[in-house]
């Protein structure tokens, strides 16, 4: 089943519906006062909450007040900062 995240201030995310990288991932798609559906782990839905599909919209159980944050839904930051101090004899 899925949970709705409600209550957002902004959503900003890629464009489009595709994984992008690198500089396509500039092109960002900013929505004032949308909901996230997330099925399992993965984001069924961002956008405005009248234009949930009927689909998604069934599958939903649960409901979260995000309290007006902004979320960054599709955004993963993958790099990391090693010390090699740490293994150093």
């Amino acid at each position: 089943m899925a949970l709705l995240i409600r209550n957002l201030s902004q959503i900003a995310t890629p464009a489009g519906s595709r994984a992008v990288r690198g500089p396509s991932m500039r092109e960002l798609r900013v929505i004032e006062g949308g909901v996230i559906v997330i099925d399992g782990e993965r984001i069924a839905y961002a956008g405005p909450e009248r234009d949930i599909p009927g689909r998604i919209r069934s599958s939903i159980d649960r409901d979260h007040d995000g309290g007006g944050a902004t979320a960054l839904p599709g955004f993963v930051d993958t790099h990391t900062h090693y010390d090699g101090q740490v293994t150093w004899d």
